[in-house]
């Protein structure tokens, strides 16, 4: 069979290859004949005759812009760009391909068609790869395109015909009429890499509001050094510029800070000095991503005097860098100022653990100020962040490392007593630990606890051996011992080891909360425990589980003048969470007392939302006025505390969406809804959306919120839209709701596709269902927010049809949205084909029954003739001897008229041979006549000459 195929592929090519005009194929058999080869390539035939078949088609297609047959054979590969069959896809793709440039008019003209998406994608992937100059114009203008698959397709072929697209993409960047066109340029162009970066360079000017820092991010994503002095140049020239784009300036100062080059610093230092946060917070971030870049310029930056905005920042940018430069920065106390070494002091004192490691490992700085500027450091750094750092060398081999270390443990006894303790099982460090111990003195008995029940033996020996050293050393000592194991009082000071505050804590706290007046008097004495610094976070700890019966009493010191206790006290409420509420609210309620509102405040944005969220929503569904107002003002005070915060998240509105997510049915869903709808804004919109993403199966008010919460929701539902990590559902909800809000022109163009998608098209690809299910219901939503947001009303839909297309798919929508109902006149065609098929059959039976008729007739006539022909039998042999007689008679006749014609043929000869010899003879007697004349003249002048001789 494939030998056949073959051989016929043979014979179709020497047909397509005739050179004679007139032997040439017609259109018709043209078209036939591609149809055909196409049929081939896309069924299951033999591999070779696919092969031979594709080659035809191609050599055929080479030929598009000479003949007519070569554009059948490119229309034919452009119809299978459409199958759902990837692979079919694919090898049309690479025969385009290998046809080349021939291809291109008729790919242009498809994709001016309109053809679906997946066609649309493999149109422009060709393109892409045919790389013909006449198709870039068309593929810039497929950067507006919706579809996600296009746009991918698009780029890829821009990138492709990199440098010739480098100008176009760059006008789409600055003159396009949309941002999203535009970013889609900025992309491909970074992505284009090198050859970009000088025609980048040049369109930097003249600015372009809104769009030229799209450019400087492309040069940011190439990364090429060339680009370094105009973005400098254009940075100097833009800060000057008191009505410049942020944007712009933003992109630049993002940009510099991705160049690891020494010539970006300095510009992005003068950054520091702006005015506008954004400004200095992105220099600030690109400084700390340079690093050793710009450290030395940074540590040089501050040697100034006075403390000013620019000194902070430029600690900020110290203080940001991924990798510490603490060696660097301990360089600058050998060379540099006092001024100097104050601020690098600021740096490492908040960079906290790290540098306290780095200043410990240097406590013997061979450079003498570098060692003093150490030491001072380290005596400005709290005990937390110091003493773990010290206690990683407590058993250093240098005497003078020991005594050292010893020096600064002391001064923070109740951070380095505990950890001490616990080291006490430490084989290598356990002993320096001891020997330490035993020089804080009697503090150290309540920590000592944990090391006498200790299971490990040897802590639990040098706890012993360190109560009888203490024991022997003094009598207070040895009071202080016993004491330790009394109640009360011993209690409260428990409080000040870290190691028993947990179980004294718990004593504590049933103590209270049995209520009598011991409980009450212990209550008090946490409170005043608060102003002891030592049994303060103790105290903390036991009024946070100790709960509501502690809130009055902790209440009275948010206010407090030492600062501490007050501080403490609005701590322990934070922890509290729910049971302080009460409180809070009449202390952010009181006018009166603006301190104390203020503190109430302040204790509310600091406690976990997770804490308090439930405890809200439980109010808001309450039906008491002052519950509502409670949660609302309080939920406005965190929702807008938060957004004050620069750099923190938001909590509160994630989780109030969450709740009304999962709780759709309770009044306090309604109610956080209406919240959120009254606050609006950009950070609503966000956590509405996210929410969208996160659950696919949310309610449909959070959608309905988006009618009311203005332009930014419509611009994030766009987003939506054409979002291609969307959910189908999400996208067609998103469609819906855009229709109802404006006619946008995606949403109409969706509208319209319905046929693109549907029964329709589905049927025409050989699918007994729709064509693109997901694309069908984005169609469907579209065109039911266009209905229901009253859009398309009638005369619009009236000012649609008259606009479109006679038999268009777009005009048969508009005609049934409009009430024409075409099954009534599909019903009337049917009845109509019903009567002219009865009428038909009515007279298919007259003609049947003449035709019986005729029949019957011609039986009749043929019984007739055959009598006839017997009748006449007997003169068939007459008949035939006058035949052969005539025949005979013909022969004759025709022998005669042969005769008479070469008789004639011989007479004809004659005559002329005789008018011949006539005309011979008539020029003979001319010349006798002549001969004659001439002779009587001759014989006259003899007669002449005769004459006179005769006289």
């Amino acid at each position: 069979t494939a030998q056949i195929h073959g051989l016929a592929l043979s014979i179709v090519e020497r047909f397509l290859d005739e050179p004679n005009p007139a032997r040439q194929l017609t259109s018709e058999q043209h078209q036939q004949v591609m149809n055909t080869l196409l049929h081939i390539l896309n069924l299951a035939y033999a591999p070779a005759v696919q092969q031979k078949a594709r080659e035809l088609l191609v050599r055929q297609g080479r030929m598009a812009e000479e003949r007519a047959g070569g554009e059948m054979a490119v229309e034919a590969f452009i119809q299978n760009l459409a199958s759902s069959d990837d692979r079919i896809a694919h090898s049309t793709i690479q025969a385009l391909c290998d046809i080349g440039s021939a291809a291109v008019p008729g790919l242009l003209k498809s994709l001016r068609q309109q053809p679906a998406e997946s066609a649309r994608a493999r149109i422009v992937e060709t393109l892409g790869k045919v790389h013909d100059p006449r198709a870039l114009s068309a593929l810039l203008r497929l950067l507006a395109d919706p579809s996600i698959l296009v746009q991918q397709q698009v780029a890829q072929a821009l990138f492709i015909y990199a440098p010739e697209s480098i100008p176009g993409l760059i006008y789409q960047v600055l003159q396009g009429e949309e941002d999203r066109v535009a970013a889609r340029a900025e992309e491909i162009l970074g992505d284009i890499g090198e050859a970009a970066v000088e025609p980048l360079i040049e369109a930097l000017i003249p600015l372009v509001p809104g769009r030229t820092h799209l450019l400087v991010r492309a040069l940011a994503r190439i990364h090429d050094a060339e680009a370094i002095p105009p973005l400098i140049a254009l940075l100097e020239t833009a800060g000057e510029d008191t009505q410049v784009d942020q944007s712009l300036l933003l992109a630049l100062i993002d940009a510099l800070g991705q160049f690891q080059d020494e010539r970006v610093v300095a510009p992005l230092m003068e950054m520091l000095a702006s005015s506008n946060a954004l400004f200095y917070e992105g220099a600030i971030n690109a400084l700390s991503s340079l690093e050793i870049i710009a450290c030395n310029q940074l540590i040089a930056a501050l040697d100034v005097e006075q403390d000013t905005v620019i000194t902070t920042r430029v600690e900020r940018a110290l203080l940001g860098m991924v990798h510490f430069q603490g060696e660097r920065l301990l360089a600058a106390f050998a060379r540099g100022s006092e001024v100097q070494a104050r601020h690098i002091t600021n740096v490492l004192l908040a960079k906290g653990p790290e540098a306290a490691h780095l200043l410990v490992s240097n406590l013997f700085h061979p450079n003498r100020n570098v060692q003093l500027s150490v030491r001072r450091a380290l005596e400005q750094m709290p005990g937390q962040v110091i003493v773990p750092a010290l206690l990683e060398v407590i058993d250093h081999a240098d005497r003078s490392w020991r005594a050292v270390i010893a020096e600064y443990l002391l001064k923070h006894p109740y951070e380095a007593i505990p950890p001490l303790v616990g080291l006490l099982d430490d084989n290598e460090r356990g002993g320096a630990a001891q020997m330490l111990l035993l020089e804080f003195g009697s503090m150290i008995l309540p920590a000592l606890v944990t090391g006498l029940d200790s299971l490990n033996d040897l802590a639990r020996g040098r706890s012993r051996q360190l109560v009888a050293a203490l024991a022997r050393q003094t009598p207070e000592a040895l009071v202080s011992t016993v004491q330790l194991f009394t109640l009360p009082p011993v209690l409260l000071e428990g409080l000040e080891d870290a190691h028993l505050v947990g179980d004294v804590s718990e004593i504590l706290v049933l103590m209270v909360k049995k209520g009598d007046a011991r409980g009450e008097q212990v209550l008090n004495e946490l409170l005043e425990s608060l102003r002891i610094d030592a049994r303060r976070h103790g105290a903390e700890i036991t009024l946070v589980e100790i709960g509501e019966q502690a809130v009055p009493g902790v209440g009275s010191l948010i206010t407090d003048a030492d600062h501490a206790v007050a501080q403490t006290a609005q701590n322990i409420l934070c922890e509290m969470g729910v049971p302080a509420f009460s409180f809070i609210w009449a202390a952010h309620s009181d006018v009166s007392n603006r301190a104390r509102r203020e503190a109430a405040r302040t204790i509310f944005r600091r406690m976990p939302t997770v804490v308090i969220k439930d405890e809200l929503v439980q109010l808001l569904s309450s039906d008491k006025p002052d519950d509502i107002s409670m949660a609302l003002a309080l939920l406005l005070e965190r929702i807008h505390d938060e957004a004050l915060q620069a750099e923190g998240e938001h909590e509160m509105i994630p989780v109030l969406l969450e709740h009304v997510q999962m709780h759709s049915t309770e009044r306090a869903s309604q109610r956080i809804i209406a919240l959120l709808l009254l606050l609006g804004g950009r950070t609503v919109i966000d956590h509405m959306t996210q929410v969208l993403y996160d659950f696919p199966s949310h309610q449909a008010r959070f959608l309905h919120a988006f009618l009311l919460l203005g332009e930014e929701a419509e611009e994030t539902l766009l987003e939506v839209l054409h979002d291609s990590g969307a959910s189908p559902l999400l996208r067609s909800e998103a469609a819906g709701i855009l229709g109802i809000l404006a006619p946008h022109m995606d949403i109409r163009e969706y509208a319209k596709m319905l046929v693109e998608y549907g029964l329709w098209a589905g049927q025409s690809q050989g699918y007994a269902n729709t064509l693109q299910q997901d694309q069908l219901n984005v169609s469907l939503r579209a065109l039911g927010g266009l209905l229901a947001g009253g859009h398309w009303h009638a005369a619009e839909l009236q000012h649609l049809r008259m606009h479109s297309k006679d038999d268009s798919p777009e005009r048969e929508l508009y005609e049934i949205l409009l009430g024409w109902r075409y099954t009534p006149y599909i019903k009337m065609l049917e009845q109509e084909l019903d009567r002219e098929k009865e009428e038909h059959k009515q007279h298919m039976m007259i003609l049947t029954e003449e035709l019986l008729n005729l029949r019957a007739a011609r039986e009749d006539l043929e019984q007739e003739l055959e009598g006839l022909h017997r009748e006449h039998g007997k003169r068939g042999k007459e008949l035939e001897s006058a035949v052969q007689t005539i025949d005979e008679l013909r022969e004759s006749l025709d022998r005669l008229s042969h005769e008479k014609e070469r008789t004639h043929d011989i007479l004809s000869g004659v005559r002329q041979e005789k008018q011949t010899v006539y005309d011979q003879l008539q020029q003979v007697t001319r010349e006798k006549e002549q001969v004659e004349a001439e002779l009587a003249q001759l014989e006259q002048n003899l007669r002449n000459l005769r004459g006179p001789t005769k006289k």
